[in-house]
């Protein structure tokens, strides 16, 4: 079936492709419904008690809060109060019916207020009369809604979860665009995550784009030819269109991340290209272009389904992650690299004889890298005093994450609610609820205790039902059942009661705001509070756990640690297993996992010397390097191998390997590289550290794979290598398939097929056509 396929490219190579693109168009239809989202909560899995605990409170409160950021010149001011009232009546006209749930803030107080007293549902003109609507609130509720200095106000905005959130925020920026005399500006949890949202769609493509563009200019440099672009990008073209397609049809989630994923693709696609190009250049020197490419797929074919096996295998380790983003990312990888193999076996030989590609000048020996491997002892002092010095830089690796730097930095909503956090001690909103008979005075004074055991925690204060009945009670909770009834009935507004209570009157709900802050803070802060929950529980009464913004982030972090473990062995092992499938051999296999260990083992002095903390993006790094970086050492040992097979004796076989590979390796190694720096140009701190992480961890594993295997290859001056052909796994007496054979089987099937019916098309020969564009 191999040698049907090959003959099919051979005779058909424009029909072939022509077949492959046809069917590359059909699947990336799919893409236009991939869905991305942001919602801090679905970082983590609904099995969390963290965001079960947020969903239970969910069935009660909307939550999810558009924060309306606004700038007087007084917020207090009568008029200024008024004009804000005006904008908030306008969003609950428009919105009403359509997701926004209720909105607050001290000019609808205020307007409440009024009416009980007067009949009248507006801010009173006469700013006396506010002010006394003002003293009447308590200042831990008073102080969430406009600014110690008495400039900034804020209007929060309640929204259903099920809404679609991306149309409120339009709308809602709409209205608060009408303001006059002051500033209004939309940010939050709700109002960041879908501008992140369409921050990612609108950076996705060009910076994917942008990222092929650098590669191939990086092959440029080095080949000074621009069939090659041709020939190493159109792999990478399919892969993308066929992975975006596919991944549409999944209904998978994904989260603004997945943008480095695009990168990632570009670069491994283009190296698949390379590899083939370079190996059918040199063949090509000592025999025609059809059995050239024959041993091409043959041999660096056999290779890169090694590669992209391992890698797949690396990326899908991912999956087994409890985190949604880290499993939305190693499937889109998985995918990816499924796609790039595919594409590579298919297009790349076809674009080869098509173009007839012919490399310029003698193929260039790297013989000084391989003499490099002469000094082995050398080579492990240097190599052992990075790995110590990297284990010594364990303890020293930062975790240290807020959610502004999750998000990209150059849209509105994060610089505002820096601005929020820091004039308001907020920004990162938690809450629990608390069930029972809740306006029985035990339970308040039970409520209130822990309120304020909850507010001598450093940073963090909360409000609930209980400072409202406080304040209208002159300063202290009410004796009996019925005055608390009594106030609650009379003297609160409908908004505070929405706000605060369940409509059965069953539930209170309890307010924690703490500013944002590095994790480490974030930490200590939730479990304060949850410290003071759990030494003074309200009595009588059920009380769920601390919900909301930092909670969820420290559940995040959690887990993040398990999965960077978890997900790295399982890769680890995956990847041992998958080159005993391909090599057959223990030896081979086990020794080309040195380097690649090593490699993980420079991580913590990596990330401690760039100064990058571990966090939900580069938590993946491992897992990533473990399934890109193999690719280095299974060049090597396969071309060792072949050159055994060739009949060189070890430490021949070596030296030949590693001259002639050389250039490839560095080759690639660029090239990825080169396809992952556009991404640091983005304004979005996480990802850029990301990508610096990723780009020095597989120069890294690039490194050590041309010093270390070609030094071990080489012990007992090549002798050991040669006695292995008597100790190979006994995986050589098990009916096992040739797994590459297959994988380049089932690649063309398609196209064969396909072709079979389109064979009488007239397609013209993209030979002819660039010859005709130098004619001109």
């Amino acid at each position: 079936m191999f040698d049907r396929i090959m003959d099919l490219i051979i005779r058909n190579p424009r029909k072939v492709l022509a077949t492959f693109t046809i069917v590359v168009l059909i699947v990336s239809s799919g893409a236009l419904n991939i869905e991305i989202v942001s919602n801090l909560d679905d970082y983590l899995p609904q099995g969390d008690p963290t965001v079960q605990t947020l969903n239970d409170i969910r069935k009660d409160w909307s939550v999810d809060l558009i924060i309306v950021y606004i700038e007087t010149d007084g917020a207090t001011g009568a008029g200024n109060l008024n004009e804000i009232y005006r904008i908030e009546k306008e969003i609950n006209r428009q919105l009403g019916d359509s997701g926004v749930d209720y909105t607050i803030s001290l000019a609808s107080l205020i307007a409440e207020t009024n009416a009980r007293i007067t009949g009248q549902n507006s801010v009173p003109s006469q700013q006396e009369l506010v002010n006394l609507y003002i003293s009447q609130l308590p200042d831990s509720m008073k102080y969430k809604l406009i600014s110690r200095d008495g400039l900034d106000a804020v209007m929060l905005v309640s929204v259903s979860r099920d809404a679609d959130h991306a149309m409120l925020v339009r709308e809602v920026n709409s209205i608060i665009s009408q303001a006059q005399r002051m500033s209004m500006h939309s940010t939050g949890p709700v109002a960041m995550a879908q501008e992140a949202v369409g921050w990612v769609m609108e950076k996705m493509i060009p910076i994917t784009f942008l990222s092929l563009a650098s590669a191939c200019a990086a092959l440029l440099v080095f080949h000074r030819n621009f069939k090659i672009v041709i020939i190493s990008g159109a792999p990478v073209i399919y892969s993308l269109a066929l992975t975006s397609g596919v991944l549409g049809m999944t209904g998978v989630r994904f989260t603004p991340t997945i943008i480095a994923a695009g990168c990632v693709l570009v670069a491994m696609g283009i190296a698949y290209g390379l590899y083939m190009a370079n190996r059918y250049a040199e063949e090509r020197k000592r025999m025609q272009p059809a059995e050239a490419v024959k041993r091409t797929i043959s041999t660096t074919g056999k290779a890169i389904f090694l590669s992209a096996a391992t890698t797949m295998v690396g990326f899908a380790a991912l999956m087994t992650a409890p985190m949604p983003p880290v499993f939305a990312m190693g499937l889109a990888l998985t995918l990816g690299i499924f796609f790039c193999f595919v594409s590579a076996m298919v297009a790349v030989p076809c674009l080869l004889l098509v173009l007839k590609y012919e490399k310029r000048g003698k193929p260039r020996e790297w013989a000084r890298l391989a003499k490099l491997t002469q000094h082995p002892k050398k080579i492990a002092l240097v190599i052992g005093a990075l790995t110590v010095l990297s284990l010594l830089c364990v303890p020293y690796v930062s975790t240290e994450v807020n959610l502004v730097d999750m998000a990209p930095q150059d849209i509105a909503s994060v610089g505002r609610i820096k601005v929020y956090s820091e004039k308001f001690e907020a920004g990162q909103p938690s809450f629990y609820a608390v069930s029972g008979e809740i306006l029985d005075p035990g339970v308040l004074r039970s409520m209130d205790e822990l309120q304020q055991s909850i507010n001598s925690v450093d940073s963090v204060s909360c409000y609930s039902i209980v400072d409202i009945i406080k304040k209208m009670n002159g300063g202290s909770l009410p004796s009996t059942r019925q005055q608390s009834q009594l106030i609650f009935d009379n003297m609160l507004g409908p908004k505070e009661r929405r706000l605060l209570m369940s409509e059965d009157g069953k539930r209170a709900i309890v307010f924690v705001d703490m500013p944002m802050t590095p994790l480490a803070k974030t930490e200590q802060m939730v479990s304060g509070v949850r410290s003071a929950m759990s030494e003074n529980p309200v009595s009588g009464c059920q009380t769920t756990d601390l919900t909301g913004i930092g909670p969820v982030l420290v559940s995040i972090h959690n887990s993040m640690m398990k999965s960077q473990i978890s997900s790295a062995i399982v890769a680890f092992f995956a990847v041992f297993v998958a080159m005993l499938l391909v090599f057959r051999s223990f030896n081979y296999s086990l020794l080309t996992m040195v380097p690649l260990t090593i490699t993980l083992f420079w991580e913590p002095l990596v990330l401690v010397g760039l100064g990058v903390p571990l966090t939900i993006i580069t938590v993946t790094i491992s897992s990533i390097v473990i399934g890109v970086g193999v690719d280095f050492g299974i060049q090597i040992t396969q071309r060792v191998i072949d050159e055994r097979k060739e009949g060189a004796g070890g430490l021949e076989a070596v030296f030949e390997a590693i001259a002639k590979i050389g250039q490839s390796l560095f080759e690639a190694t660029a090239t990825i590289v080169a396809g992952l720096i556009p991404i640091l140009l983005l304004n979005y701190p996480t990802m850029r550290e990301f990508i610096l992480v990723d780009i020095l961890m597989l120069s890294c594993a690039c490194l050590t794979a041309v010093l270390i295997l070609p030094s071990l290859y080489s012990l007992k001056h090549g002798k050991w290598i040669e006695s292995w052909t008597s100790i190979e796994l006994n995986l050589n007496r098990i009916a096992i398939p040739d797994v590459s054979k297959l994988a380049a089987d089932a690649s063309g099937r398609a196209s064969a097929y396909v072709s079979k019916h389109i064979s009488k098309l007239p397609i013209r020969s993209l030979a002819e056509w660039l010859a005709s564009r130098r004619n001109r």
